[in-house]
């Protein structure tokens, strides 16, 4: 019997957590990668944030993933990068480098991460979703670091849905951009903020799995998706 794989990297942050569990609720086979062990998850990898551990912990989980019960299910269906952190700071903080450092870690390498996998081991018409951010489609000067990696994150998903990516026949490859995402995290940095227009990741799991079974339902390959919620309700809208 063929059972749909989906592998998330971020898999035990607030977003990727509701992710895994609104698959494992429609009986899809859940692969979570992250520095934590999600329990919730079919199968968790747990990596270092170590570029050539990480190289390492990678070219074996494709193997296994391409071997094993997922290969044998044929392949994964979805693969999602649903790590990320925000860091402000403009260009005369102190630290910049520091921080740099640490989103892009965070952002970029876990995209990247996301992306060889995706390349190796997603099933033909597969999905791939990164997580970019809105803000940074436009200038970000209180927040230099965090911009600079998401919007690498934002090209990177121009390149990847280019021919000569890597990515198999018929694969979309998207980029959600939240403004604010309802995370426990952000409630206790932001206790007194208008939550009305934060975006639930309930939500955001949904809609992914509706691009995940629906072909016609995905957005262009390539584009950046806005996720905007006023009272509750959040519109997934490309932006480009």
């Amino acid at each position: 019997m063929t059972v749909p794989a989906i592998a998330v990297v971020g898999g035990s942050g607030a977003l990727g957590r509701a992710i895994v569990a609104h698959f494992a609720r429609q009986k899809w086979t859940t692969l979570s990668i992250d520095r934590n062990v999600n329990t919730d998850a079919d199968e968790s990898v747990v990596v270092q944030g170590d570029a050539e551990a990480d190289g390492t912990i990678l070219s074996n989980l494709i193997d296994q993933t391409n071997e094993g019960r997922i290969g044998r299910s044929g392949g994964l269906r979805a693969v999602v990068s649903a790590a990320g952190g925000w860091a402000g700071g403009n260009a005369a903080s102190p630290g910049l480098l520091e921080t740099l450092d640490a989103v892009f870690k965070h952002s970029v390498q876990s995209s990247v991460f996301a992306a060889h996998l995706a390349a190796r081991s997603l099933a033909p018409h597969g999905l791939l979703v990164l997580s970019g951010a809105a803000p940074a489609a436009g200038p970000t000067p209180t927040m230099i670091a965090y911009g600079l990696a998401k919007a690498s994150v934002h090209q990177l998903t121009r390149s990847l849905a280019a021919e000569g990516s890597g990515l198999p026949d018929g694969a979309c490859a998207t980029c959600i951009a939240p403004n604010t995402l309802d995370t426990p995290g952000n409630r206790a940095a932001m206790p007194d903020a208008d939550k009305s227009v934060w975006t639930p990741t309930d939500a955001v799991a949904g809609q992914i799995f509706k691009w995940s079974v629906d072909e016609a339902a995905r957005p262009r390959s390539g584009s950046l998706v806005e996720l905007i919620t006023k009272d509750g309700d959040t519109q997934f809208r490309e932006i480009c």
